[in-house]
């Protein structure tokens, strides 16, 4: 009997990648702003800035992430390159 379960919930990317960066609520309204994504979620870090953020590129999902001491990430380099390429 085929399975009825579907992996990924309707609407949502298959993939959806994860920015770590030093300040979210400057990349969220650059996103917003420049490249015309639509905010989606929101959530505050113990400051009370924002420290996660989803948006939506159309149907595309980003993810925002400040810096945590707790996890692991790889936000740019101070001299504002990235580890990442895409």
């Amino acid at each position: 009997m085929a399975s009825q379960y579907k992996g990924v919930p309707e609407g949502a990317s298959a993939i959806i990648p994860r920015l770590y960066c030093s300040d979210v609520e400057t990349e969220i309204e650059f996103c917003c702003d420049v490249l015309g994504a639509v905010e989606g979620v929101r959530r505050p870090g113990p400051d009370g800035r924002a420290q996660h953020a989803m948006l939506l590129f159309g149907s595309a999902m980003l993810m925002i992430e400040g810096e945590n001491p707790e996890v692991p990430t790889r936000p740019a380099n101070p001299d504002g390159s990235s580890p990442v390429v895409i």
